[in-house]
């Protein structure tokens, strides 16, 4: 059965804004104010005004059948500044045989109703807004004149923003609309580019099935935006073993910082000094066109410097015993900076309730006291009442036994247990299955 546009739009609508928000992907809206959600049929006065603007200032003509076209050889040199090579501006312009239109180069800004088609109504008698018109008129109606950052897939280099820098520029009369362009590369799946019309896709919903939004955001930081990134287990895997070094490190940050955790470190000086080292190599890796895989690497190394597991065999390096204000700097600017680019550590509702983690802290606890009765014992320094019966005073051996059992146990259920001096600590292990 035939559906009602605006209804068949809402709908991918809702599901586009539930898969970016499970994502952690915040609406627009509860970012800056002034943002807007735009749709095209809640700006067909924009965009007419705007095709009309275009008209006034000699840059468009009409056709018999009521469609309007953008006139490139009027615009001259100026169109195909964005992507040169892929216009061909040298060739002489060619006339169009199979329509009224000047030359093969003219593109739509708007086209004529069909039968059977949505339409509005406008000067040129009714039709509906051409592709890149809309996007031009709606920025417009929302920036102005000029855009400072224009963003989207490199697939829309030419001609969507090819056209819509002519329809700007034509209509402001501006030399130049957009001060920069950021364009990202694709995904590909078996070396293909990923999309529907080849049916080679897989749904954000079906991904989360088997992994996390900040496993996600680790995929993306590891590739450079203009790179196109191959969906495969290979990078799968080693966005996984790179988002869970950093969760373990800030699991045992806390808990070096809680005292529950006891290890000596690299001396302060040493880590002071690469923890400025690292925020000044971060934002020059940033400034250069968003580097995010050098930022990650420099992380990395940052955390190697700062581990609260160093080996204290090492001679060319000082240590000092406990220094909780130093990881807790590092900690503190590893997560700031993780969530600045979308990351949440959140962890996974399904799974981890708020009950769900009191009961792993008590089963923790409980493992971490049993442990720890059975070491005493065997070293001898547990001190029993002397009418404690030996048939109560299990062999400690068969005790560690069980707590390394158990602790297999919850490292099966996605949980990793950490055996310190004075106690235990856990947190979630991812599980992919994704390429089960």
């Amino acid at each position: 059965t035939k559906s009602n546009f605006r209804d068949l739009a809402r709908k991918y609508e809702k599901e586009f804004l539930e898969d970016m928000e499970s994502l952690n992907v915040l609406r627009a809206t509860k970012v800056l104010r002034a943002t807007k959600v735009t749709r095209v049929t809640e700006h067909m006065d924009h965009i007419i005004q705007f095709i009309e603007r275009i008209f006034q200032n000699g840059y468009a003509y009409a056709t018999s059948d009521g469609s309007v076209y953008f006139h490139t050889e009027r615009f001259g040199d100026r169109y195909g500044k964005l992507a040169p090579s892929r216009q061909n501006v040298h060739i002489p312009i060619t006339k169009a045989t199979d329509s009224e239109k000047i030359s093969d180069r003219d593109f739509a800004l708007w086209k004529a109703a069909k039968v059977g088609e949505p339409f509005w109504h406008s000067p040129w008698g009714p039709g509906r807004p051409g592709w890149h018109i809309e996007c031009s008129a709606m920025s417009s109606a929302i920036f102005g004149d000029q855009l400072d950052i224009h963003t989207g897939g490199i697939d829309l280099l030419f001609p969507h923003h090819e056209n819509e820098i002519a329809q700007c520029e034509a209509c402001h009369q501006v030399n130049q609309w957009a001060n920069y362009f950021l364009h990202t590369g694709h995904l590909h799946i078996a070396k293909e580019k990923m999309s529907k019309s080849l049916r080679n896709f897989v749904t954000i919903k079906d991904y989360l099935n088997g992994t996390s939004s900040d496993q996600f955001r680790m995929l993306c930081l590891l590739s450079k935006y203009r790179s196109h990134m191959e969906y495969n287990s290979e990078i799968f895997k080693k966005a996984e073993v790179v988002y869970q070094k950093f969760l373990s490190y800030i699991s045992d940050a806390k808990a070096y910082i809680d005292g529950t955790l006891n290890s000596s470190i690299a001396s302060e000086s040493e880590i002071l000094e690469k923890l400025a080292l690292t925020k000044a190599q971060v934002r020059i890796a940033l400034a250069d066109d968003f580097d995010t895989p050098t930022v990650i690497n420099y992380l990395l190394q940052l955390l190697s410097v700062a581990n609260v597991h160093s080996k204290t065999t090492d001679q060319t390096r000082s240590y000092t015993a406990r220094s909780p204000a130093v990881i807790a700097a590092v900690a503190a600017y590893v997560t700031k900076l993780l969530t600045s680019f979308g990351l949440s550590f959140a962890q996974d509702d399904k799974i981890y309730s708020p009950l769900a983690e009191s009961v792993v802290d008590s089963l923790v606890g409980f493992r971490s006291g049993v442990r720890n009765y059975a070491l005493d014992k065997l070293r001898n320094r547990l001190k029993l009442p002397p009418d404690y019966e030996k048939s109560k005073n299990p062999d400690s051996a068969y005790l560690l036994a069980l707590c390394d059992n158990f602790r297999n146990d919850l490292n099966n259920a996605g949980i990793t247990v950490k055996d310190h001096v004075k106690g235990s600590s856990w947190e979630k292990t991812i599980i992919d299955d994704i390429f089960k």
